[in-house]
């Protein structure tokens, strides 16, 4: 489901980015050796027009959320913003890749190269999985065994 403004939510996607050895750089989409079933996330970033003030940028991702909970295969999405580079955009987690292929067309990449003025920046990342049994409290993430 997509959400907004759940700060420990976002905190861990950002987590489960960098935890457990996940990938120090993007990767293509198709990655070979993947189960078909591997989570994943892509990260997307917009540099932000200079006519566009943080508010309005805000408030059309705010108009964006149900189009967001709605999306086949979307497990979350959180919006970011870059202070260093200017830019804006998201991070969504896909249940599966052939469910991030599915929104990422050549249609949408069109539809954003027309608005944006640029073609799409998005960075696909192996996600890692929550062992089962380990979700109650978190403790794995604190360097307790998980079993």
């Amino acid at each position: 489901m997509a959400r907004s403004g759940s700060i420990a939510t976002a905190a861990t996607v950002a987590a489960s980015l960098s935890a457990f050895g996940a990938p120090a750089s993007a990767r293509q989409p198709s990655g070979e050796g993947l189960a078909a079933n591997t989570p994943l996330a892509v990260v997307v970033k917009v540099p932000t027009p200079w006519y566009a003030p943080r508010f309005f940028v805000t408030r059309k991702m705010r108009d964006t959320i149900p189009e967001h909970q709605t999306i086949p295969g979307l497990n979350f999405k959180a919006f970011s913003f870059a202070g260093a580079d200017g830019h804006y955009g998201g991070t969504y987690r896909w249940k599966d890749e052939a469910s991030a292929n599915a929104w990422f067309t050549p249609a949408w990449r069109d539809r954003f190269r027309k608005e944006h003025g640029q073609p799409a920046r998005l960075e696909w990342f192996d996600t890692p999985v929550v062992p089962p049994g380990s979700e109650d409290n978190g403790s794995w993430m604190k360097g307790a065994d998980p079993s």
